[in-house]
């Protein structure tokens, strides 16, 4: 949602940066937006791969520029976050 006038523009998929950028769609078939960092190597909200306070194990990664799609294998999330605290709130992750 946005305040006031729309100043969205419609991007190329195919062109840096934005043909590194995503979905990951996690076990629970839920949706989030990630970001290819590294040859192997996603970043997403922790809250994505998160449910009733564990990690919920795999996922996959789709790049939106299409191609080859990725299983997520491993999740390193920051020891500070905290899912319950993320549940009970308005605050960011």
């Amino acid at each position: 949602h946005f305040f006031g006038r729309d100043d969205r523009v419609r991007v190329n998929a195919q062109e840096t940066p934005w043909r590194f950028m995503g979905q990951l769609i996690n076990a629970e078939g839920e949706a989030c937006t990630a970001t290819l960092i590294a040859p192997d190597v996603i970043a997403t909200a922790a809250h994505c791969i998160h449910s009733d306070g564990s990690v919920t194990g795999g996922g996959v990664f789709h790049p939106a520029a299409g191609g080859d799609t990725a299983n997520a294998v491993a999740y390193l999330t920051d020891r500070r976050f905290n899912y319950e605290r993320f549940l009970s709130g308005d605050e960011i992750d």
